[in-house]
């Protein structure tokens, strides 16, 4: 992991198509324009992934994906977030994963960062991006679809209620 481009630069065609398979990816693996996260993760087994530059985002070979909580979450966070998920509609819950990914680490747009960004691994972040999000659902009340303030409240409540201090 010293190098990990370096290692899958030495690899044969044969072998880098199967780390390509195993990781599912569409595409040959150009090794010349990995990154070294991009590299690493291609080394690590499924279910495990390094983000070195902590932007949110994991990059696979040249594929990039997301999820949250993110890796460097406070546990205390990832404990709260799986409470006030548990039994969420799947699509539901990709919403918020997604509204609390960009709370936290503001848009990439052309790669630069735009908007405000918190650090990934304080609880303080969450709270505060927390905090936000209710007050914006106050100050956006009567702008919403029918239903999406008082669920969005709810989940947002618990949510803060299961990280407070």
């Amino acid at each position: 992991m010293d190098n990990a481009r370096q290692f899958l630069g030495s690899l044969s065609a044969k072998e880098l198509d199967a780390v390509r398979q195993n990781h599912c990816l569409a595409d040959r693996i150009d090794t010349a324009s990995l990154t070294e996260e991009g590299a690493e993760n291609l080394l690590l087994p499924e279910g495990y992934g390094v983000d070195l530059n902590h932007d949110g985002i994991t990059e696979v070979g040249a594929a990039r994906t997301m999820s949250f909580p993110p890796s460097d979450a406070p546990e205390a966070f990832k404990e709260a977030w799986f409470q006030a998920t548990a039994g969420m509609d799947q699509g539901m819950m990709m919403t918020y994963q997604l509204s609390m990914h960009i709370a936290i680490y503001g848009l990439q747009i052309d790669g630069q960062s735009q908007g405000l960004t918190y650090p990934a691994d304080e609880i303080s972040s969450y709270r505060q991006v927390v905090d936000n999000l209710l007050a914006s659902l106050e100050a956006n009340k009567g702008l919403l679809a029918d239903g999406q303030y008082e669920r969005d409240k709810a989940f947002y409540s618990q949510l803060q209620a299961l990280i407070a201090a």
